[in-house]
């Protein structure tokens, strides 16, 4: 089996101890990590003190056949262990570096790092999480569906304490709808938080961005400030919180849930204009209830395709054998005006 190339950089902050330094990138040849390289500090110069970098990979990616390396630079070197390991599907502790004087480092400062790759497998489920997240026993076992990286808890809330840490969820279905509530420290309302989602966990779309325009609510904001919910794309299977910009303040989460069906499915403002489709959920026959003559009806799947097209329909069609899961019905009147409902057929 080829192995694949790891590349880990570390940025220097050349201030004289390493204490600043944060290994900021970590890649594998041929797979896209899942989320920011999120990091914990170490303290210079004791062993008992370590840092902790962690990255999460979909569970497809092989971490057990690797060719890893550190690129170091010139003012610091990698003194333990002179090779690194060739698996990384478990964590990899006792990566030691150090500043080098003969290269330009003010001093001889050492620290020692763990770089631990999470392997987050999808969950066929809704997502309900409860806070404080469980993140001393995560296992890829357990804990299908989520994972974070370098995350701490605080009361009933999990903070994101510094950038580029994130939570992400992965799901083995498209979900509908995300919902959470959040919250910053009150000194700083300017941190920078992507909420973004991706239908492959390669390509990524922020469905919410706060930043000092649109500040997260601070701590003392009333729980309907904090909530916060949103529709998600038709094939959308990744959910990610990402930590751009930490800006002096914590950010701290408290609820996150994820589900299939939007919550408002047929609520009398789908209503307003004339048209009424039900039962919804729907098992067989779906009624539909319209003031004006329908020409023509298309059914349409999660992925966009058409499953279902009914010319002059009546009041009644019947939905029996489209698969279990949600549908957009697209209603064409005969004035030629249109309509769009959700639907979940069961």
């Amino acid at each position: 089996m080829k192995k694949k190339i790891f590349t880990l950089f570390i940025c220097t902050i050349f201030a004289g101890t390493l204490f600043g330094q944060r290994l900021t990138t970590f890649t594998i040849e041929g797979a896209v990590a899942l989320s920011p390289l999120g990091t914990l500090n170490p303290k210079n110069n004791d062993e008992k003190k370590t840092g902790t970098a962690e990255i999460i990979y979909p569970s497809t990616v092989d971490l057990t056949n690797v060719t890893a390396s550190l690129n170091l630079p010139e003012s610091v070197k990698l003194i333990e262990p002179a090779v690194l390991p060739t698996d990384f599907s478990q964590k990899v502790t006792g990566i030691k570096i150090q500043n080098d004087p003969n290269a330009g480092a003010a001093n001889s400062d050492w620290a020692i790092y763990s770089i631990e790759c999470k392997s987050l497998a999808p969950t066929e489920d809704e997502i309900d999480l409860t806070f404080p997240l469980d993140i001393d026993n995560w296992s890829s076992e357990t804990h299908k569906g989520w994972a974070g990286t370098a995350l701490k808890n605080s009361g009933n809330s999990t903070r994101l304490e510094s950038d580029r840490r994130s939570i992400v969820l992965s799901f083995s279905y498209a979900p509908q709808e995300l919902s959470y509530a959040v919250n910053g420290s009150v000194d700083s309302p300017t941190a920078e938080l992507n909420v973004e989602e991706s239908a492959d966990g390669v390509n990524w779309t922020i469905i919410h961005k706060y930043d000092a325009a649109n500040p997260i609510p601070a701590g003392k904001a009333t729980p309907a400030e904090k909530n916060k919910s949103a529709e998600l794309k038709q094939d959308s299977r990744f959910v990610r919180f990402v930590l751009a910009k930490k800006n002096n303040s914590n950010v701290a989460f408290t609820a996150m849930k994820v589900t299939k069906f939007l919550s408002g499915l047929n609520t009398e403002k789908d209503n307003e204009d004339g048209i009424k489709v039900y039962p919804n959920p729907v098992t067989d026959i779906l009624n539909i209830d319209s003031d004006r003559a329908v020409s023509n009806i298309i059914v349409t799947n999660i992925s966009g395709q058409t499953v279902m097209q009914v010319a002059r329909p009546s009041r009644q069609i019947s939905v029996s054998g489209l698969a279990d899961g949600y549908y957009q019905v697209l209603i064409i009147q005969a004035d030629g005006s249109r309509s769009v409902k959700r639907i979940v057929k069961r």
